[in-house]
């Protein structure tokens, strides 16, 4: 089973580009997203949009993303039709699309790799904690968790955290859940999971009590009624293999959405996520593309 790649490169970011210029997703188109963006297109310059050091992997995070991944044969040949993604093709997929976020000092997006749920759902919140000790998740607008079991994938993602309980802002507090084979994975099990993870991380950071409801305080704040479980309808697999594929690009869709306004009109109510995931022209996509 020979070793193909480790990720990071620790290559000049103009060399990557070059490398992915010829793609679609990995090279930086926004899909038609207004407003869009993607830090690892390059501007018309041909520099880094970050200004930093495009030669390494931000040196705060160099020691812990060392060979974060690892691809081999084996790997690879699951990028053939009629096989399945694996855990490093996933984390390959979503460390590449947020590359240079580590570079970006207010970035607003996390990305927990695919290890992440099935450890916080199998040994608990306190097994998984120092995975955030330098992160504070309540500064992100986005944070993405990658979901397998039963041989199927699907993807969670955890909309403005920071922003539980606060009624006069625009945005709020939500957890996404998208699926291209709906029933498979319980939704709403993995949101309670969320839910407790998140108030544990509420408590490690000192946030205190939060007014809920009127003048209702709790410690607890991240519960079914302040922080809701949206599944919108989106594209659906038609085959048994696909389902990672769908992951990453949703994933990628919803990056590059990462600067627009995630309001509780857009994503309550009947019409759930209509206006912006349903409709939305990234997850417009045919099934050409999943194919390619």
């Amino acid at each position: 089973n020979k070793l193909l790649l480790k990720y990071p490169f620790h290559k000049d970011e103009r060399v990557l580009a070059d490398a992915a210029s010829g793609l679609k997703e990995l090279g930086g188109d926004l899909l038609g997203v207004e407003g869009g963006t993607c830090d690892a297109r390059m501007n018309a310059e041909g520099t880094d949009p970050s200004e930093g050091d495009v030669n390494n992997i931000d040196s705060r995070n160099s020691a812990q993303i060392k060979n974060l991944v690892t691809i081999t044969k084996d790997d690879r040949d699951r990028l053939l039709p009629g096989r399945c993604l694996n855990d490093e093709l996933i984390n390959l997929w979503m460390c590449w699309i947020s590359r240079n976020e580590s570079h970006q000092p207010n970035s607003n997006v996390h990305f927990f790799t695919t290890h992440f749920m099935p450890k916080l759902k199998d040994s608990g919140v306190d097994t998984i904690l120092s995975w955030t000790k330098s992160v504070n998740v309540f500064e992100k607008k986005l944070i993405f968790v990658p979901v397998h079991a039963d041989e199927h994938w699907s993807l969670c993602v955890i909309v403005n955290p920071g922003l539980i309980g606060n009624s006069e802002s625009e945005e709020h507090s939500f957890i996404l859940f998208l699926d291209s084979k709906v029933g498979i994975h319980p939704s709403a099990l993995y949101a309670k999971h969320i839910r407790d993870w998140l108030n544990c991380e509420w408590k490690r950071l000192g946030r205190g009590e939060v007014v809920v409801k009127g003048d209702r305080r709790v410690d607890d704040p991240f519960d079914t009624d302040t922080i809701v479980l949206i599944c919108p309808k989106t594209r659906q697999q038609k085959n048994g293999v696909d389902c990672g594929v769908f992951v990453c690009r949703n994933a990628y869709n919803l990056y590059i959405m990462r600067h627009q306004s995630f309001s509780w009109d857009n994503l309550s109510g009947k019409e759930a996520c209509k206006s912006m995931i349903t409709k939305g022209v990234a997850f417009q996509f045919p099934p050409s593309d999943i194919a390619r």
